[in-house]
């Protein structure tokens, strides 16, 4: 991979991991959020936008190797703000690295998207979209997004079903969905450098489920 990888949302928890874990990893990272980075670090680049501006998130996407979008709101909401924040968010993403040339997207989903899904099945891969909330309905369309931008457009799409990313378990129920700091920066690093995400069905975009939060 050649180039950045544009990170958006990258004031939030996930983001402040990433910018700090990535460079370790050998990835330069471009930083993209709404607000200002307030804690700047050696040779990272910081770009202030919307991250559902098509124009300002292509604009950033210049020259990336990759792009990871964890923008958006992270918790159950109104449809109109997950609406606009998540399934606007990720096709903006999604169609930035397409008119920018970036070659790979990776897509922040969640657990929710499977969450009426019963326990047994939440956890694999194949599991059928079950959202329990507007928030897990943004997910499900999130994943949609990102295989008709894989069969559609040929670029590598990797989703990750985030369960509960925090510095430490808080509940009896973090046990098993816990994903710590450290492994939330490797599974971004392993979805950047899979020499071929692709899914063995249909080419599409292949969910991956992870503890954490998002």
């Amino acid at each position: 991979m050649t180039g950045p990888v544009l990170v958006t949302g990258a004031a939030g928890y996930i983001g402040r991991l990433l910018r700090a874990g990535l460079p370790e990893r050998g990835h330069a990272v471009r930083s993209l959020d709404v607000v200002p980075i307030t804690d700047p670090r050696p040779g990272e680049e910081h770009l202030v936008a919307d991250a559902t501006d098509l124009a300002a998130v292509t604009a950033a996407a210049q020259g990336a190797g990759a792009l990871v979008h964890m923008a958006g709101i992270a918790t159950e909401s109104s449809w109109a703000a997950i609406s606009h924040a998540n399934i606007q968010g990720t096709y903006v993403a999604l169609e930035a690295a397409r008119l920018a040339g970036v070659p790979r997207v990776v897509l922040a989903s969640s657990n929710h998207a499977t969450g009426m899904s019963p326990r047994s099945e939440n956890a694999q891969t194949d599991a059928q979209p079950r959202p329990d909330t507007y928030y897990g309905v943004s997910k499900v369309t999130m994943e949609a997004l990102g295989s008709l931008y894989v069969d559609r457009y040929g670029l590598d799409v990797v989703c990750l079903r985030i369960g509960s990313a925090l510095p430490e378990p808080m509940a009896p129920r973090h046990l098993s969905t816990w994903l710590s700091p450290t492994d939330t920066v490797g599974l971004v690093d392993a979805a950047l450098t899979a020499p071929s995400p692709a899914s063995p069905w249909s080419g599409a975009c292949r969910p991956t489920p992870a503890a954490g939060g998002t």
